[in-house]
């Protein structure tokens, strides 16, 4: 999933397009395709949106690492669940990001398998669960979005049909306590 929803990547303060376009033919070459810039300029917007590890449960039986920037909880089998904030820019309401996110995901080729909403303390979310065949079998992708004013908190689920299924519930469960940055 793209990392910021409707978020440009910025060079110096500006949209890359603006960036690169006072640059001279080589260099602008080398920053548009190279990988390594395109990375380094990724890494440098990703860190500096994700400021603060978002307030969730974890899914009863996850084990929960401790990172900076997201929260993430795995299961004895693999099923990961992922949260982590992104700024609201531009701000907009939590029906234009459900939009956004289902366009997104239409257009990478992910199959909706089912969506629906669902309440935080903070408010509503909503979620979409997707299919997507990984190796021989297929495998569950769960996107869901609540917002918070400046903020919207993004938390993602997968794994292989089977054992998403066996943890859904628990999935869901965590999605409900989802909370506002401090």
């Amino acid at each position: 999933m793209c990392r910021s929803l409707g978020k440009a990547l910025r060079v110096a303060g500006k949209p890359v397009h603006a960036a690169v376009s006072g640059m001279t033919r080589h260099v602008r070459s080398a920053v548009l395709f190279c990988p390594v810039a395109v990375l380094l300029l990724l890494s440098i917007t990703i860190l500096s949106s994700c400021a603060t590890v978002p307030a969730v449960v974890a899914p009863e039986g996850f084990a929960v690492y401790e990172r900076q920037n997201d929260f993430l909880a795995v299961s004895p089998e693999g099923v990961r669940f992922k949260v982590r904030y992104e700024k609201n820019e531009p701000e907009q309401d939590l029906e234009f990001w459900k939009e956004a996110l289902e366009i997104h995901m239409d257009g990478s080729g992910y199959e909706k398998l089912s969506s629906d909403t669902f309440e935080t303390a903070d408010g509503e979310g909503f979620y979409f669960e997707w299919v997507a065949p990984v190796g021989q079998e297929d495998w569950i992708y769960l996107t869901a979005v609540t917002v918070h004013e400046e903020w919207i908190a993004v938390a993602e689920a997968a794994g292989s049909f089977p054992m998403y299924k066996k943890y859904r519930e628990r999935l869901m469960k965590s999605l409900e306590s989802i909370s506002r940055p401090d």
